[in-house]
């Protein structure tokens, strides 16, 4: 059984006077319990995605990806309940605009949102940004809606000025992310190993504005 939250950015980037700078950012961060022993968990992960575009002349500014980095431990917290988590890390991730490994600072908290619907089954996509698409398949045994607050630190800029457009809270069987791209030949994935069967599809999440 794996506990994870899951969350999307997008905003329009404040300090740009055209309007033309999209922001975008992705977490989902998780930890697998090892069954019997609730105290144990092994290492927790996080995949990243963050973005800026311009969307008046059709560039990309930044695609930075880690899916997925290892987390120190006790980087993600998430209670029992599903109903909060917190990431706090410093994040390398590949910016494939610049070629190079870049640091992002993440602080960030999830709350499960009152009378938040919980379901079970498939999973869904994400629209991070014109050129960004990313497949979540999985097996959810619960989900909780949540929103997401918090900075996103990348060469002293917050690409997170505003709360998440999407997030989750969730107790999870199993997990894909395929990160696609046009300047990534082959999408990037990260695998949890299933302890179940089940993929699907629940929709789409645009994020970029």
């Amino acid at each position: 059984m794996f506990r994870g939250a899951e969350a999307a950015f997008g905003a329009i980037d404040p300090a740009d006077p055209t309007g033309c700078t999209s922001l975008g950012a992705f977490f989902a961060a998780s930890e697998r319990q090892v069954p019997g022993l609730d105290d144990v968990a092994a290492p927790e992960t996080v995949t990243v995605v963050v973005t800026k575009f311009n969307t008046c002349t059709n560039e990309e500014l930044l695609l930075g990806i880690a899916n997925p980095a290892f987390l120190p431990q006790g980087s993600f917290r998430v209670n029992d309940a599903l109903t909060s988590a917190t990431l706090v890390a410093t994040i390398n991730v590949f910016d494939w605009v610049s070629n190079a490994t870049i640091p992002v600072d993440v602080n960030i908290t999830w709350q499960a949102k009152p009378g938040g619907a919980t379901h079970s089954g498939p999973y869904h996509d994400v629209i991070l940004s014109p050129s960004v698409k990313l497949v979540l398949l999985g097996d959810i045994k619960t989900s909780w809606i949540a929103q997401a607050t918090g900075t996103v630190i990348v060469g002293g800029q917050n690409l997170t000025p505003s709360a998440s457009t999407w997030a989750d809270l969730d107790a999870l069987m199993s997990r894909t992310i395929v990160v696609n791209h046009e300047r990534v030949a082959t999408p990037i994935s990260h695998v949890l190993p299933p302890m179940d069967r089940g993929v699907g599809t629940h929709g789409a999440h645009p994020v970029f504005t």
